[in-house]
């Protein structure tokens, strides 16, 4: 494979953002759980994470495109799943609801908290923490975020605060002319955005 090229693998942003930990290489994934594609790249980073050395800390940050009520649902979904705990056992079933043949609407608070319910989880507990001021506060600094990295679209992967790239912009390489292919351009950038940001 030919080293990933700036302007056609992957962007380097004009004003890079501050990171979370200096100590590490941070990757953030913005996501949509409203989004095929988020849910198309899910299982694959789920996997390049299990082989990520202790320099690498990767953050899940849900975006809401505007106000509409199912976004920020979505949103606090997963800072709620956060706060319980329970984003390893439950966030790939969110996708699957959303997307697969059930096609759960999970579009407004109450839709949120019958399918909780349904995984088994605490009506009250769930409840407590999805109206908590903390995971409304997540909610917002999320949508900050995407905005301060004027996000066109999802998922788009960030490197270290400076270098973005998503499955579309992979795909943009001849060799790239599938979904799974793009996806597995994806991680080959990502790999080298990594590696580039270490050194």
């Amino acid at each position: 494979m030919a080293d990933p090229q700036a302007g056609t693998d992957y962007s380097v942003l004009a004003a890079p953002q501050p990171v979370q930990d200096s100590t590490k290489v941070e990757v953030i994934e913005f996501f949509g759980y409203f989004d095929k594609f988020s849910a198309a790249l899910e299982p694959s980073l789920q996997k390049w994470q299990t082989g990520l050395s202790a320099d690498v800390l990767v953050r899940r940050v849900p975006v809401a495109f505007g106000t509409q009520a199912a976004y920020v649902a979505q949103q606090k979904l997963y800072y709620t799943l956060e706060a319980l705990g329970k984003v390893d056992a439950l966030h790939q079933s969110v996708f699957d609801a959303i997307h697969g043949p059930a096609r759960a609407r999970l579009d407004s608070d109450q839709n949120v908290l019958a399918w909780a319910v349904k995984q088994g989880l605490d009506e009250k507990e769930f409840s407590a923490n999805y109206n908590s001021f903390a995971v409304t506060r997540k909610a917002t600094t999320a949508t900050k975020e995407q905005n301060d990295y004027r996000l066109a679209g999802v998922p788009t992967l960030v490197v270290q605060g400076q270098y973005t790239t998503s499955p579309s912009q992979a795909a943009s390489t001849a060799t790239a002319t599938t979904e799974a292919a793009s996806i597995e351009r994806t991680f080959q950038v990502l790999d080298f955005l990594v590696a580039k940001a270490r050194s």
